[in-house]
């Protein structure tokens, strides 16, 4: 059984410096929610093995956050994973060791929400800024993660 947990990065503006859309920073209200987040999956005991983001500011300072919380799971930030669509989401999880049963990614809208309908097949499904959701794969191989095989085990938002 392999497991994803997928999560929108926290909310973000355009702070002092950000003259780019992968340059724009987390709000103070972004930092909250994010270590919300963080605090509920130290409770609920949802330890990734692997956390991937872009390199966007955004998902970079979300993982960051949430990093303390889930034991300094390692940290890959990857180009491909900027504003990726589903379909490059879900080659990147195919891709991943299978070591790891457990792998979070941080990603952007909508993919990482058309991924989660992809993956469950519960289409009606869009992320807010710091949503997170929990997905079970019946298989033993991440490359055998595909369209349909996915169940939704919990859904999580800042003030859940």
């Amino acid at each position: 059984m392999k497991t994803l947990y997928l999560m929108r990065h926290a909310k973000a503006g355009w702070g002092k410096g950000a003259s780019t859309d992968i340059e724009r920073p987390l709000t103070a209200h972004g930092e909250k929610d994010a270590a919300r987040i963080g605090r509920q999956l130290q409770i609920l005991q949802m330890m990734p093995q692997i956390i991937l983001t872009s390199t966007a500011e955004r998902t970079r300072a979300t993982a960051e956050i949430i990093l303390p919380y889930v034991k300094n799971a390692p940290l890959h930030s990857s180009k491909s994973l900027y504003l990726a669509s589903e379909h490059t989401l879900l080659k990147i999880i195919n891709n991943l060791q299978d070591q790891y049963e457990t792998a979070m990614l941080i990603g952007h809208n909508p993919g990482i929400s058309v991924l989660i309908g992809d993956l469950s097949g519960e289409h009606s499904i869009n992320l807010a800024t710091s949503a997170f959701a929990e997905i079970t794969c019946p298989v033993d191989q991440w490359a055998a993660v595909a369209g349909g095989i996915g169940i939704i085990k919990r859904m999580l938002n800042p003030y859940s």
